[in-house]
């Protein structure tokens, strides 16, 4: 996968400051299988079919700090695991 890192641009009208590519930092990732984030709450049924994912008693994928899973290289991200506070 090809993806690059981002800055905030100046604030909209609605005051957000949406994300922009940063020219030149390019960088590539080797992986097998990239699951896209769409919707609002997890879908269960992927997480489900993964044998020998820890999950947290609501179901959610148990990550670490940094978003490994029990999966050596695998990582999740989003609305799979648990909200974090800060």
């Amino acid at each position: 996968m090809v993806d690059h890192r981002h800055r905030f641009s100046c604030p909209s009208a609605s005051g957000r400051r949406p994300p922009e590519p940063i020219e030149g930092s390019e960088f590539t990732l080797d992986m097998d299988m990239v699951v896209q984030a769409i919707g609002t709450n997890p879908n269960p049924l992927p997480v489900s079919l993964i044998p020998g994912l820890a999950r947290g008693r609501r179901g959610n994928v148990v990550v670490d700090e940094d978003g490994r899973t029990s999966i050596h290289h695998v990582y999740a991200s989003r609305d799979i695991p648990p909200a974090r506070r800060r």
